[in-house]
């Protein structure tokens, strides 16, 4: 987004130029936008339709705004396609895994369920009774019983069940200090894990059932969601505000207010080792881990943190950071377990 009022697509392979731009419904501020996980419109009878990208957007102003963005003859075109009004102060939006479903939740603490379609409502909202952080959907791994993680570092068992379901699941994040599971086809909540703080963003393992969940009071929990127990709890110090696996799960990142973002490493018996902290000028609000294959096939994890707002009160800016920290080119070989950056 550029200055909370605009949405631009830019091209990460030739220095992030801006290659298309468009204005929001009512000029408020944009506070999640997010690309639909798979190409939609096959069926259609239009072929300009068929290689168009979908991207979704929420902000303050209450709307939902479905946006189109397409390639005819080198030239990009980027345009909303339909507005919805839901509620005031929405914060956070996510797509279905199949990318039929768009979920909503903010302010108000009611979760919609539209459709990628049409945006057509399906059925009244979820009531969660407080703030809506974050949403995650979660493609549940399949059942090959407990070989891939190690029970030596789980804690007691929370009311331990035999859950073996392999249909998606949502879970949200709650401002009343909880996050809670629902089943993807009934939209009923499974599972509540209670937390000391409001919870304030989720994510899921891409190959284990484990939930990470992070709070205000600056800790991170990991829940196995089938076996409905903590496998492991940490303390960063600070508000957490953002989490994400690598794509193959053998690294846990965390954002915190506290303007550092810490890579933990979770390839051993899933047990978390804090492989280094990076320290910035401004809080961490939104960092995800991408990966790139290198010439010898190895995988390099990259992390890319978002800061959408600066931490020092006299710069007046509004345009949000973006940095890009290629793990490999700063951080020597040698470097100890827990080293600061």
């Amino acid at each position: 987004r550029i200055d909370g009022e605009r949405i631009a697509v830019v091209d990460a392979r030739f220095g992030f130029v801006t290659v298309a731009s468009c204005g929001v419904v009512d000029s408020s501020e944009i506070k999640q936008i997010e690309f639909s996980p798979v190409l939609l419109n096959q069926d259609s009878d239009d072929d300009d339709k068929k290689d168009a990208l979908m991207m979704v957007a929420v902000g303050l102003n209450g709307y939902v705004q479905l946006l189109e963005l397409r390639s005819e003859h080198n030239k990009v075109s980027f345009e909303i396609v339909q507005a919805l009004f839901i509620e005031p102060n929405l914060w956070t939006v996510r797509w279905s895994n199949d990318g039929k479903w768009i979920y909503v939740g903010g302010k108000g603490g009611n979760l919609h369920v539209l459709s990628s379609n049409k945006l057509k409502r399906n059925g009244d909202p979820i009531a969660i009774n407080d703030r809506i952080w974050g949403v995650e959907c979660i493609k549940m791994p399949p059942v090959d019983g407990d070989a891939a993680r190690d029970s030596s570092v789980r804690s007691s068992p929370q009311n331990a069940s035999n859950t073996t379901s392999t249909a998606p699941m949502l879970a949200v994040a709650s401002g009343d200090y909880k996050a809670i599971l629902f089943d993807g086809g009934s939209l009923q909540p499974v599972l509540q894990v209670m937390r000391p703080r409001a919870v304030r963003c989720l994510a899921s393992h891409p190959t284990q059932p484990l939930l990470a969940v992070g709070d205000g009071a600056g800790m991170v929990a990991i829940v196995d969601y089938q076996m409905e127990e903590t496998v492991l709890e940490f303390e960063v110090a600070d508000r957490v505000n953002s989490l994400d696996f690598s794509p193959v799960g053998d690294y846990l990142l965390v954002g915190t207010d506290g303007c550092a973002f810490i890579l933990y490493e979770t390839k051993v018996s899933a047990v978390l080792r804090n492989a280094m902290t990076v320290r910035s000028g401004t809080e961490m609000q939104h960092l995800t881990l991408s990966a790139i294959f290198l010439d010898n096939s190895s995988l390099l994890p990259t992390i890319t943190p978002i800061l959408w707002h600066c931490a020092t009160p006299c710069y007046l800016c509004t345009l949000p950071h973006v940095f890009c920290y290629f793990l490999r080119s700063f951080v020597p070989e040698d470097v100890q377990p827990g080293s600061e950056v």
